[in-house]
């Protein structure tokens, strides 16, 4: 297929996709929201004229959503969106100048971040809503910039790192309550303890970071503010530092689970692979050694959208490679062994989890790096939309699941007009994009530069070369709501209905997965075992439907709670 026939083909696609919605809008008589003028989408320019704002770092806090733009006048300064009103506000935070505000972080009601004041330099601030007022809090570095970094809200207390000009780059924390701001440790007391990007990860009301003493390289470590100590977690690494977290990424490739932390670090030996620390054992293990001749896990920097390990159905599932083929990996800690996923894949990331199936970027055989899924029912890796038909890469980013929905963005389309948002319904099984977020810009499709959920909506950033780079608020469309007409299946019934605690399946079928879902087609719980009774004592009282696998296909089933 030549490439002229493939963008007609994609055209096409996209267009059947609409009309499949546009009809089955009017079998249901369900309305459903589509196309650039029945988006519900507010616009806000800044920066007026077709200069940038270049507006970011969205941050709710009670009513409002904080963020940072330049208008054009007063420099880089924090502003505020009521989402009620949909009214901004400028903030002064430097007077004379840019204040190149960054790293908003929300702490009991107040707004911390890091700001050029005009007279300190680069320092801590805080922002009080309930009087409107913003201060500096500490002038850590008295002749130049502290410059904090890394802002984390831990047990009502604020932590960061910042350099004082004497003692380096060491971790630092804010008392709201005394009002306070000190250096917790000095963990390398001949150099900087903490790298410019070493973010933290909060865990089991610790908080656990790399550092590099001085002497064991950079390894995990953990500070306890109940014992007030800061210490070695392990030397991964007895020869060199295991380069945890050098670039940041251990913020964004470390998750906890089962009140234990799963990360990736180097031994010196065995290369990047997952490791796990058990607070409780006291215990910092590799699991297993997934590529015996090298890496089995790439360690690389990954910005704050990715997310590289998912949680799932009891299980710990992230991409990896054996060094002959890459795929989707999943470790079971209750049997602690693990397995490769069927329909190997390669370059996995930016994992989400809708309607008890992975979603994520991949590769499989016949595709480059497109939107994959894993479903737990056939326990395999398919293709959910190959966005990009010249055969290159389409790059899906932002993955992010509202409203029962998939929402991500490929970074590269046939038709060249690369970042739009896309969105995917499980219940219909069938893609739609948003090419022109702005109704009124209509030379060219909007990209989405950068992404935020904030309250079932997506906060974003666009350029349409006329405007500059601004930003919106997108409110996506309600969920699907189910098909009330239950499948019909007279070889499977459950009783009772209504129900009060228990539900059983009376079915000759072989049962795989049982999903409750509400009305609204969101998923309330899922169990995977071949049980005919699931445990509903939980659930509210209302309607909800059982959408029950079998090894004959699925069944829809309506009940109700009492």
């Amino acid at each position: 297929m030549n490439d002229s026939l493939k963008l007609s083909s994609y055209s096409w696609t996209i267009k059947q996709n609409i009309m499949k919605r546009i009809l089955l809008s009017i079998i249901t008589i369900t309305a459903l929201s589509f196309g650039a003028n029945a988006q519900n989408v507010t616009y806000f320019d800044i920066n007026s004229g077709s200069a940038n704002s270049n507006a970011g770092q969205f941050t709710a806090l009670a009513d409002k959503v904080y963020f940072t733009a330049d208008d054009g006048t007063n420099g880089k300064q924090l502003w505020s969106l009521d989402t009620t009103t949909n009214t901004t506000n400028i903030i002064l935070i430097n007077s004379t100048g840019t204040s190149n505000l960054h790293t908003l972080t929300a702490l009991n009601g107040k707004l911390y971040f890091v700001a050029d004041g005009g007279t300190n330099g680069y320092e801590l601030w805080k922002y009080d809503p309930s009087d409107s007022t913003a201060s500096e809090l500490a002038n850590i570095h008295p002749t130049g910039n502290s410059y904090p970094e890394n802002l984390i809200a831990s047990n009502n207390k604020l932590y960061f790192s910042a350099d004082d000009g004497t003692n380096g780059r060491e971790l630092w924390i804010h008392n709201p309550t005394a009002n306070t701001t000190a250096m917790v440790s000095n963990i390398n007391p001949s150099g900087d303890g903490l790298l410019y990007f070493s973010p933290f990860i909060a865990f089991n009301n610790k908080l656990y970071f790399a550092a590099d003493d001085g002497t064991n390289g950079r390894e995990l470590w953990v500070h306890n503010p109940t014992a007030n100590t800061t210490s070695l977690v392990a030397n991964i690494n007895p020869t060199g530092g295991s380069t945890i977290a050098t670039t940041g990424y251990f913020k964004y490739a470390t998750i906890s689970y089962n009140n234990k932390l799963y990360f990736i670090a180097n031994d010196g030996t065995n290369g990047n692979e997952m490791w796990v620390h058990d607070p409780i054992a006291n215990t910092t293990n590799m699991l297993v050694d997934l590529n015996p001749s090298g890496d089995g896990i790439s360690n690389q920097f990954h910005y704050n959208f990715k997310k590289e390990m998912a949680v799932f159905n009891g299980k710990l599932y992230f991409g990896a490679t054996d060094g002959t083929a890459g795929g989707l990996c999943e470790y079971n800690p209750a049997t602690n062994s693990h397995r490769w996923v069927n329909g190997g894949s390669g370059g996995l990331s930016h994992m989400a989890i809708l309607n008890n199936e992975i979603y994520f970027r991949g590769s499989i055989p016949g595709t480059m790096s497109e939107l994959l899924k894993y479903s737990p029912v056939d326990d395999s890796v398919s293709l959910v939309m190959d966005f990009n038909l010249t055969g290159g890469n389409s790059d899906p980013s932002h993955l992010t699941v509202i409203n029962n929905r998939l929402y991500c963005r490929p970074n590269i389309l046939p038709d060249g007009n690369n970042g739009r948002l896309f969105e995917y319904d499980p219940i219909l099984n069938d893609t739609i994009s948003y090419p022109n977020i702005h109704p009124q810009w209509l030379t060219t499709p909007n990209r989405f530069d950068v992404i935020k959920e904030i309250g079932g909506k997506f906060y974003f950033t666009t350029t349409d070369g006329g405007n500059g780079n601004e930003f919106g608020v997108f409110t996506p469309p309600a969920a699907t709501p189910l098909n009330i007409n239950e499948v019909q299946n007279t070889t499977l019934h459950i009783y009772p209905n209504p129900a009060v605690s228990h539900i059983t399946i009376d079915s000759d079928e072989k049962i795989k997965t049982i999903t409750i879902m509400d009305v609204m087609a969101k998923t309330v719980k899922t169990f995977v075992s071949s049980s005919n009774s699931i445990d509903v004592s939980e659930l509210t009282k209302g309607i909800y439907f059982l959408q029950i696998q079998t090894d004959k296909g699925l069944i829809s089933k309506k009940f109700i709670k009492k």
